[in-house]
């Protein structure tokens, strides 16, 4: 960033909402040309964001980071997942609300998806809720997996209706930057191109994967998990495929 001052560069990234807290960092961003930044905020529910391990993020602090990244004339891209355990029919609105009233300046919105090998994949793996193994569907645009808390057409329609309800013409209005606080013209194209739904699948029978058989093979880590929950959930899923995996203390030495 100390070498983009002064070029005229404009340019944008993606940070986790630790990062994004750094008034150091965010200093020598906006002094360098950023003009976005990309956070994965995920929910705006605690229990949620616990359960799915991301304890990084604390909804309670999304507002005033919003407001602290403005003051510095960024833009904030607040990026959510629907689809979580413990997820139910109100999130969509709760989230839509909130996205507003905190005046982010663009949010997308995703469904949840259980890459191969992660932790959610085990549990829900565990769970029986995979419904689909075709991997190019694993692209955070279509359901992969049976919702608990929601229906799958619960998930569709939610998901689109909290994508129209941030970029209605009401919304943008409430959100844009009359103060001047960040670049309008930037503001006003991604606002357009968003409402534009250039992003969103919108056919539901595309949206919702079918069904296809479970592979022979499970989806096996490159590391063995150091928690002792997720440990033993991985080595039960994967039986006798263990071999290859690396154990953290190798890492470690």
């Amino acid at each position: 960033m100390k070498a983009f001052k002064g070029r005229g560069l404009q340019w944008q990234a993606a940070v986790n909402s630790r990062d994004a807290n750094d008034d150091r960092l965010l200093e020598l961003a906006a002094e360098s040309g950023c003009f976005m930044l990309s956070i994965g905020f995920e929910s705006v529910s605690k229990s949620t964001l616990r359960n799915v391990h991301k304890c990084q993020n604390n909804p309670d602090d999304y507002a005033a980071l919003v407001e602290k990244l403005h003051k510095y004339g960024i833009m904030v891209l607040g990026l959510f997942i629907y689809g979580f355990e413990g997820d139910e029919p109100s999130v969509f609105e709760e989230t839509l609300k909130f996205n507003i009233d905190v005046k982010f300046d663009m949010c997308g919105y995703s469904l949840l998806t259980p890459y191969p090998g992660t932790i959610n994949w085990f549990e829900m793996m565990r769970r029986k809720q995979i419904v689909s193994f075709d991997w190019d569907k694993y692209d955070q645009s279509h359901i992969v997996f049976k919702p608990n808390g929601l229906s799958s057409d619960q998930l569709y329609d939610g998901y689109l209706k909290t994508y129209d309800g941030f970029y209605t013409a009401s919304s943008m209005m409430k959100r844009f930057p009359w103060d001047g606080s960040r670049n309008r013209l930037n503001w006003t194209i991604y606002n357009a191109f968003f409402r534009k739904g250039g992003v969103v699948t919108r056919d539901k029978s595309l949206l919702v994967a079918p069904p296809t058989p479970e592979p022979e093979f499970v989806a096996v880590p490159p590391i063995i998990p150091q928690k002792a929950a997720w440990r033993e959930l991985v080595m039960n899923a994967t039986g006798g495929q263990m071999e290859g995996m690396i154990e953290p203390e190798v890492l470690e030495s």
